[in-house]
């Protein structure tokens, strides 16, 4: 594997990228579709928390978190990659088609908050919460 591979980090990199790709091309399908904004979020959501139950998706997630010997150029590409999901995302949450700072800043303070209610849907299942409760518990609507 190494003859194709020359470090474990370029091995996790094509792994992220094949992961990632199809993931946010169909995130983008999402954010540009004529749903409503809260059916095209809610159709979003439930993407990403059906990559995070893929085992070899969560497995790729936490074999990249611990690699100490990433590159720059590879953590690089990670967070270039993350960019492309969330701008996805924010195309769904911005709030009116005007572009001032304010605006700009409730959208990105929202986009934020969901990417780490999602990153914390993992840490969950690291701990061995199952897939299905923080599934539950995330799609509960507030009484």
């Amino acid at each position: 594997m190494y003859r194709y591979f020359p470090m474990k980090t370029s091995i996790l990199n094509r792994w992220f990228e094949t992961a990632m790709t199809p993931l946010i091309d169909a995130s983008s399908l999402i954010a540009t579709s004529s749903a409503s904004r809260d059916e095209r979020l809610r159709e979003w959501v439930d993407l990403q928390l059906d990559f995070l139950d893929v085992d070899h998706n969560h497995a790729m997630i936490t074999a990249t978190r611990e690699a100490d010997d990433m590159s720059d150029e590879v953590r690089a590409r990670i967070a270039e990659r993350h960019r492309d999901l969330y701008t996805t995302l924010h195309l769904i949450v911005a709030t009116r088609d005007i572009d001032t700072p304010e605006i700009e800043g409730t959208t990105h303070v929202r986009v934020l908050l969901i990417a780490g209610l999602l990153r914390g849907v993992g840490e969950f299942q690291e701990q061995g919460v199952a897939p299905a409760i923080v599934r539950r518990e995330v799609s509960a609507r507030p009484r």
